[in-house]
């Protein structure tokens, strides 16, 4: 009888351990979802009065995204701001989308932003 006691006991310690590892017991409905997004690339332009700018993956390249700024927007280094973004500044950082638009949420600006893209041999 003892024995048999034990071994259900263990039997519910597994069991319980299991559901927890695969979340099983847990309402996976109720987790918020990830809305925020990461960008990376090459300042196109600016347009001050919508405080926005123009992003895409390369100096060249067409692939244009436009993010918008707001007093919320965090930007790094420490003393970067909305003025040192400027066509040229290779930039990354995150986005969030709300209201129809896609939001900086954090911009970093990236060593030698700023300087002129540099092609050909090293």
């Amino acid at each position: 009888m003892r024995k048999t006691l034990v071994v259900s006991l263990l039997l519910c310690v597994v069991v319980v351990f299991a559901y927890a590892q695969i979340g099983l017991g847990a309402d996976t409905a109720a987790k918020p979802a990830k809305d925020a997004t990461t960008y990376k690339g090459y300042v196109q332009g600016t347009d001050p009065a919508a405080k926005s700018f123009n992003l895409s993956s390369c100096p060249t390249c067409q692939d244009i995204i436009t993010l918008y700024v707001n007093a919320d927007t965090k930007y790094s280094p420490k003393g970067k701001g909305w003025d040192d973004l400027k066509p040229g500044a290779h930039v990354n950082g995150k986005s969030k989308t709300a209201d129809g638009k896609r939001w900086a949420v954090t911009v970093n600006f990236l060593k030698g932003s700023g300087d002129a893209h540099k092609t050909g041999s090293r």
